[in-house]
């Protein structure tokens, strides 16, 4: 009989209520406090560069030039990415005020989105004990939370195509056609927040299991012309819009930043083919450790294999694979990677739990050599090896609370231990998932404020210009209310710099204005001061942080 019968999970239910522990709600407990720690912890760090300056900066431009249709950075056209996301930066910033809390809340809400989906799905077909157990693995994975709490279109992304392959599994194994229409809708969603990739990989997902289950009817049954008419709906009107205002764009997007990115160098993003691969193996820890577990129960299954673990095998392959002969590769790009091993965690421990083994206790160890490590990097420091490293600087945050994040690291994996040992293996993996968020979470903040520049754009006068010499910060326009003038084209902000605009200044006219005017400012790297200085003798650093410094002259002529 199948595991998911609902007359098995009724009698499971029933016999762990009876049991002294009901080991449930320590997995619900910890997928509490995890949320609780994520939401309460979403406006304690300042936004990190660039790609949480950039997000909530489009988000904050869509209010003030009140064009929806259209995204900017810094005031200039910016066709990398489409709007969807933006749109969501921008009505939560409306709603809760320009703040570094208000733009993080839409990707959390995305992440508590996907883990809802993957607790439903899972639950719905193999029981209420593999949904907690995925739920929680995917909640408590480092890539995943590290996202969750980042203002960073992936998550959005991941978010519309698990929707998407969520409501297909709905529809298809749970035979709920209706379902189907709400996959095509999400699709088209996944499009608009980042493009073709958020229809080809459920797409691809889909097809490839039909090829592999050999069930050709389903084709049919997915709605093919109508869903295709409904996806057609939620994209078209924006491309078009945006294409009539912009007759750019269409080139840019479409060919430069998705066919030319996928297939050359151009971005600068290479990485070596196997680069995901470790990506993959870091990014679900410390779930990592259990994947020999759940290989294992996978082959342990009773042939035929059932088409739903099926279905989450594919879905993973086709995601990681799809983006390793991309020639532009980063760490986030396999986000959606997680959800289906997730689900087959769930799968592997939906009917009990193993005792503690080999695997587990690698982990635990791993645990306790980071924590040991952390306690020793504060003496290793006063003894003074460290002063040899090339950025010890990096390491000042650590100097300052090694002890307390070592004890925290030490305290969790303790816990998670006794946890193992009294619950079973998932309950102290979530318990060292949870440890890892509590330290990265709690401590993370230091190193983020070194990396943006926050504090130092405080020292603005308000009606101060800004400039950006060397290098663009994407949060100092955030954080300074205002557009920042450009010397020499700035990388991604190309595109936009060469349209007519009067944010680019020459180098002349940068000095020129360095030297006559006293509310002219400038934010740049501190290995560009001299530079400056052999053209503009009497500059003074307003403020510093980290490589970033603000200067402006001493003008003497008004």
């Amino acid at each position: 009989m199948r595991m998911h019968d609902p007359r098995i999970r009724h009698a499971s239910f029933k016999e762990a209520c009876r049991q002294p522990k009901y080991r449930e709600l320590l997995i619900v407990a910890i997928i509490i406090a995890a949320v609780v720690l994520l939401a309460t912890h979403i406006g304690a760090r300042a936004l990190w560069d660039p790609d949480e300056g950039r997000y909530a900066e489009m988000g904050r431009e869509v209010l003030v030039l009140k064009d929806w249709v259209t995204p900017h950075l810094n005031y200039l056209l910016y066709f990398e990415k489409p709007m969807l996301f933006v749109w969501m930066e921008a009505l939560s910033q409306k709603a809760f005020g320009v703040n570094a809390a208000a733009a993080r809340i839409p990707p959390l809400i995305c992440a508590l989105g996907i883990v809802w989906l993957i607790w439903l799905i899972a639950s719905r077909q193999w029981g209420r004990r593999a949904g907690l157990v995925a739920s929680v693995a995917l909640l408590t994975s480092t890539e995943f939370f590290v996202l969750a709490n980042a203002v960073d279109i992936n998550m959005p992304l991941a978010f519309f195509i698990t929707a998407t392959l969520a409501f297909f599994w709905l529809g298809h194994f749970q035979n709920r056609p209706r379902y189907y229409y709400l996959a095509w809708i999400c699709a088209g969603l996944a499009t608009l927040t980042k493009g073709p990739v958020g229809f080809i990989l459920p797409a691809v997902t889909v097809m490839l299991y039909i090829i592999a289950t050999r069930q050709f009817k389903l084709i049919l049954q997915v709605k093919p012309l109508t869903g295709l008419i409904v996806f057609l709906l939620v994209t078209v009107p924006w491309f078009a819009l945006v294409c009539r205002r912009n007759p750019d764009f269409f080139n840019f997007f479409f060919i430069n930043q998705n066919l030319m990115r996928y297939t050359t160098t151009i971005h600068e993003r290479y990485k070596p083919f196997w680069y995901f691969v470790p990506v993959v193996i870091g990014g679900f820890l410390p779930w990592t450790f259990l994947l020999p577990e759940v290989i294992n129960q996978i082959r342990k299954a009773r042939p035929p294999l059932a088409s739903e673990v099926w279905f989450a095998i594919i879905w993973f392959a086709v995601t990681f694979l799809f983006f390793v002969p991309s020639q532009s590769k980063l760490a986030t790009y396999v986000l959606p990677c997680f959800m289906p091993l997730a689900l087959l965690t769930g799968y592997a421990f939906r009917a009990t739990d193993r005792k503690p083994g080999l695997t587990f206790y690698s982990a635990a160890g791993l645990w306790l050599i980071l924590g040991a490590a952390l306690l020793a990097l504060p003496l290793l420091a006063s003894l003074g090896p460290l002063a040899y490293l090339s950025h010890p600087e990096d390491l000042v945050p650590v100097m300052d609370h090694g002890l307390a994040m070592g004890a925290t690291m030490l305290g969790g994996t303790i816990l998670a231990v006794l946890a193992a040992r009294k619950y079973g293996s998932t309950h102290g993996v979530a318990a060292l998932g949870l440890t890892l968020m509590i330290l990265g979470l709690s401590f993370a903040g230091d190193w983020d404020y070194k990396r943006s520049p926050q504090a130092i754009v405080k020292n603005l006068p308000a009606n101060a210009q800004l400039c950006a010499y060397g290098k663009y910060f994407q949060s100092s326009s955030f954080y300074a209310g205002r557009p920042v003038f450009l010397v020499g084209a700035m990388g991604e902000l190309a595109f936009g710099q060469s349209r007519p605009n009067s944010l680019t200044l020459t180098p002349g006219e940068f000095f020129r204005r360095l030297q006559t005017r006293k509310d002219f400012f400038c934010l740049t790297k501190w290995d560009r001061i001299q530079s400056i200085r052999d053209k503009v003798p009497d500059i003074r650093v307003v403020a510093r942080q980290g490589e970033m410094v603000l200067i402006n002259a001493e003008v003497t002529n008004r």
